[in-house]
C-alpha cells in the first residue's frame, strides 16, 4: 500500500495505527445495529453542539456544460500547485509555484471563487515551508526562525482569508528534558479558535493545541512517550494516536487512538479500534481500518457509537477518507491499487462510492486526491496533468453523481475489462486470463504481531469481449500465471500456519472452466510451460528448479542450485532461469531432464530487478535486467546484447516477444519527468516506441498474432500490433 508523504503526522499515524482483537459486547435487548454497523462503547460526553452551519448556496453553474456530475477547473494554469481546502461558499484555498526547489521560488497562496471564476492572492511563503494545515480558507503554517542560542526557534502563524497574520508563538519546550535543540514543529489541523501541531523533539513526538486567548496546551500521552494529533473540531476536540507503554523502544512503538476533550485524553482503542483520519462537524469520525481479513485498507465512518464501512471500489484495495461534508452526507479522499499508479480521488455519497475521475466527461486532468468538500458540493482536489505536473483543481458540481454522465478515464477504444485489480496476464487462443489481487503483503498489529493477509481471484474474459468470469479464489499474494490447454497455473505466497505469521510459496492450478484450486507444491515467480510440464523455481527449498508433470504426480528436480530469481523460460530442450545471490546475478540453463547447470551470463551488480521476467522466442532469450532490456542467444555461442540500457524502473518488470518486436513494461518516475510506457522495441534494437504512455503504471504485457494485451492501472487493455 502506498501513502502520501505530504503530511508527516498523518503518514506517521497511518503506519502505526492499530486495531484491537477484542470486540465490543453486543447490546442486550432492543434491536441490533443495522447491517454494516458495529456497536461500540460510548466516548466521553460531547459538549453542546456548535451552531448548525448555514445551508450551502444554490448549486453553482457548471462551467463545462457537458452534463457530467463534475467539472474540473484548473486553478494553476501553466504552473504547479496544490489545493488545500474549500469553504461553505465553495471558495477554494490553493497555492501555485514556479520551478520546484529553486532558491528563490515562492508558493503563492490564493483563494479561488467559482462564482466569479477569479482568484485573489493571500500571501507567499518559501517553497520549503511545505506543510500547511487549513480550515476552510484560513491556514496554519510553521517555519524556522534564525537559530538563537543553539536552539532552533519556530514561528507558528495563522493566516486569515484577508491576509491578516496571527503569531501563535512556540509551544513550551519538552516538559521532560527542557531541550528544544533540533526539534521540528509540524502543523496538523486548524478549526475555529483551535490549532493543533506535532512537535518532534529529542526523538519524541508530542501533541500541542493552541487555544485563542489562552495559549498552548500539551495534550500529554496515554502512558508512553509519543502523541500525534490528527484531527480537530471547532469545539476543541482532538483525535490522534498515542503510545501507551513507556517501556517500548524507539523502533517498536505501539499506539492506540485517543480523543482529547476538556483537558482529558481518553484511550479510544475499545471504542474506535482504528486510527482517526478526520472529524466532521456533524460529530462523525473517519477511521482508517488497516487490518482487514483480505489485506485491504478501508475507511470507517463512526458516529453515535456505531461505525459503517465505506466499502471498496472494484478497481482499488485501499481507501483513505480525508474529509467529510458539513452535514456528514459526503466523504472524500483517495484510493489506491497495488501498483505504482497515482492515487484516485473518491467521493462517497448516499452510500455509493465513486471514482471522481469517472464523474468527469473531460480528462484533461487526473484527480489524484480530494482533500476537502464544501458548499454546493464543491471539492478541492490535487490533480496531475498528462505530463505528471501537479495542479490544484476545483471540482464544481453540475449534476448529481447518481445521474451519470461521466466516462472512464482510460481510452474507451483500448478497454477490454475494467473494474479490476489485475496483477498478471496470460493468453490462449480465445481468452485472456489474469490474477485479481486484493492486499499486497505483511501487516503489523498494534501488539507487534506480524501477519500476511492478501486475497486473489483467477479471472478470464473472451478476447472478443464479454463478461468477466471468476474461475477460482483463494488467500495469498499471486503475481504470475500461465495457461496450458486445460488449466491456469499460478504461483502464490500463502499462509503456512493458523496465525498467518509464516508463509510458503506455492504452485497452484485451476481448470480453465473453473472449479477447485489444486495445490501442486512449492513454487515461486514466473511459470514456464511445455507440452508435458510446468517449470518453476522454489526459493523456499534453497533455489531448486522444479518440473511438475501436467498429468499430475511428483515434481522432477531439474536443478538444485541458484533458481532464486523470478524469471524462467524454455527454449528447445533447455530451461533458462535467473539466480540472484548476495554477490552476483546469473542467467543459468539446464536440460529439461536435469543434469549439469551452465552459467550463460553474470553480473557483479543487480542484473535483475526483484520482479524481472524472461521470454524465449526463436532461439533467443529476452529478459529484464534491472533497468535494462537484454537479449541472449539460447545457444552457447553469441554474446549478450542490450536492447535498451538504463530504460527506467518497473514495479513489475514484464516482457514478451514475437518475431519482430520485444514488448516490455516501464513505470513512471514523475519527479524526473518520465512517464510510464508500454514499450515495443525492434528485436534488432533499431527502434523503440511507446504503444501506450501515461502517468499510470504498466504491470503486464502479452502479445498474440494481432494484438498486444496489457495491464494499465490494474485494468485490461489492448492495442493492435
Amino acid at each position: 500500500m502506498r501513502r502520501s508523504d505530504a503530511f508527516a503526522p498523518l503518514l506517521f499515524a497511518s503506519l502505526i495505527a492499530c486495531r484491537s482483537t477484542d470486540r465490543a459486547t453486543p447490546p442486550t435487548g432492543g434491536a441490533l445495529p443495522p447491517a454494516g454497523e458495529q456497536p461500540h462503547p460510548a466516548p466521553p460526553p460531547a459538549p453542546a453542539p456548535s451552531p448548525t452551519p448555514s445551508p450551502p448556496p444554490a448549486q453553482l453553474p457548471g462551467p463545462c456544460g457537458d452534463g457530467a456530475p463534475y467539472c474540473a477547473v484548473d486553478l494553476t494554469p501553466g504552473a504547479a500547485g496544490e489545493a488545500l481546502s474549500v469553504d461553505d461558499d465553495g471558495r477554494v484555498l490553493f497555492f501555485r509555484q514556479g520551478e520546484i526547489h529553486s532558491p528563490t521560488d515562492q508558493r503563492i497562496y490564493a483563494i479561488h471563487d467559482p462564482r466569479t471564476g477569479k482568484a485573489a492572492d493571500v500571501l507567499s511563503l518559501p517553497w520549503w515551508v511545505g506543510v500547511v494545515a487549513s480550515d476552510r480558507l484560513a491556514m496554519l503554517y510553521a517555519r524556522y526562525r534564525d537559530p538563537v542560542d543553539d536552539c532552533y526557534a519556530f514561528e507558528v502563524r495563522i493566516v486569515a482569508p484577508d491576509g491578516t497574520v496571527e503569531d501563535l508563538g512556540m509551544p513550551p519546550c519538552d516538559p521532560a528534558s527542557g531541550v528544544c535543540h533540533g526539534g521540528r514543529i509540524t502543523p496538523v489541523a486548524l478549526a475555529g479558535r483551535y490549532a493543533a501541531v506535532t512537535w518532534e523533539v529529542t526523538s519524541r513526538r508530542r501533541a500541542f493545541v493552541h487555544v485563542a486567548g489562552s495559549g498552548w496546551v500539551d495534550l500529554g500521552t496515554l502512558g508512553g512517550d509519543h502523541a500525534v494529533p490528527i484531527a480537530l473540531t471547532e469545539s476543541g476536540d482532538v483525535a490522534g494516536v498515542s503510545s501507551f507503554d513507556p517501556t517500548d523502544y524507539f523502533l517498536a512503538i505501539r499506539f492506540h487512538p485517543f480523543l482529547w476533550r476538556d483537558g482529558r485524553m481518553t484511550d479510544m482503542q475499545q471504542t474506535w479500534g482504528n486510527a482517526p483520519r478526520a472529524m466532521g462537524r456533524d460529530g462523525s469520525v473517519l477511521l482508517e481500518q488497516l487490518h482487514t481479513p483480505d489485506g485491504s485498507l478501508r475507511t470507517l465512518r463512526w458516529k453515535n457509537g456505531a461505525s459503517r464501512d465505506l466499502g471498496l471500489h472494484p478497481e482499488y484495495d485501499s481507501i483513505q477518507g480525508l474529509a467529510a461534508s458539513a452535514d456528514g452526507r459526503s466523504t472524500v479522499g483517495r484510493m489506491r491499487g497495488g501498483d505504482a499508479s497515482p492515487a484516485r480521488g473518491f467521493l462517497h455519497e448516499d452510500g455509493v462510492l465513486y471514482d471522481l475521475n469517472s464523474l468527469l466527461a473531460s480528462h484533461a486532468f487526473h484527480v489524484e486526491e480530494a482533500v476537502s468538500i464544501g458548499g454546493a458540493a464543491t471539492i478541492a482536489a490535487k490533480a496531475l496533468a498528462p505530463d505528471g505536473t501537479p495542479h490544484a483543481v476545483a471540482l464544481i458540481r453540475q449534476n448529481a453523481p447518481s445521474a451519470g454522465g461521466g466516462t472512464h478515464e482510460l481510452p474507451a477504444a483500448q478497454i477490454l475489462a475494467t473494474g479490476q485489480r489485475a496483477d498478471a496476464l496470460a493468453l490462449d487462443d480465445s481468452h485472456v486470463y489474469w490474477i485479481n489481487q486484493t492486499g499486497h503483503g505483511w501487516i503489523t498489529d498494534y501488539d507487534g504481531l506480524h501477519r500476511y493477509v492478501s486475497a486473489f481471484e483467477v479471472r478470464s474474459t473472451p478476447k472478443s469481449g464479454g463478461p468477466v468470469r471468476v474461475l477460482a479464489a483463494g488467500e495469498g499474494l499471486s503475481l504470475d500465471l500461465a495457461v496450458s490447454s486445460t488449466h491456469v497455473y499460478f504461483t502464490a505466497m500463502q499462509c503456512d500456519d493458523a496465525a498467518c505469521a509464516k508463509t510458503a510459496q506455492r504452485l497452484l492450478r485451476v481448470n480453465k472452466g473453473g472449479g477447485t484450486l489444486e495445490v501442486l507444491g512449492a513454487g515461486a515467480g514466473q511459470i514456464a510451460l511445455d507440452s508435458s510440464a510446468a517449470y518453476v523455481s522454489s526459493p523456499d527449498d534453497g533455489g531448486r528448479v522444479l518440473a511438475y508433470p501436467l498429468a499430475g504426480g511428483r515434481p522432477l528436480v531439474v536443478a538444485d542450485q541458484g533458481g532464486s530469481g523470478p524469471g524462467i523460460a524454455i527454449s528447445g530442450d533447455d530451461v533458462y532461469f535467473d539466480a540472484v545471490t548476495a554477490q552476483c546475478d546469473f542467467v543459468r540453463s539446464v536440460s529439461k531432464a536435469g543434469g549439469a547447470v551452465s552459467t550463460r551470463a553474470s553480473s557483479a551488480g543487480s542484473m535483475f530487478s526483484a520482479m524481472g521476467r524472461m521470454k524465449a522466442h526463436a532461439g533467443t532469450i529476452y529478459f529484464r535486467g534491472g533497468t535494462d532490456v537484454v537479449r541472449l542467444p539460447a545457444s552457447s555461442a553469441g554474446p549478450i546484447a542490450w536492447l535498451r540500457h538504463g530504460a527506467g524502473p518497473a514495479s513489475r518488470a514484464d516482457i514478451d516477444a514475437d518475431a519482430a518486436h520485444v514488448y516490455w513494461t516501464q513505470s513512471a518516475t514523475l519527479n524526473y519527468g518520465m512517464l510510464a510506457c508500454l514499450h515495443r522495441t525492434d528485436v534488432g534494437a533499431r527502434g523503440d516506441s511507446c504503444l501506450s504512455e501515461s502517468i499510470d503504471d504498466y504491470t503486464a504485457v502479452r502479445a498474440d498474432d494481432t494484438d498486444v494485451y496489457f495491464i494499465r492501472a490494474g485494468q485490461i487493455l489492448r492495442v493492435p500490433k
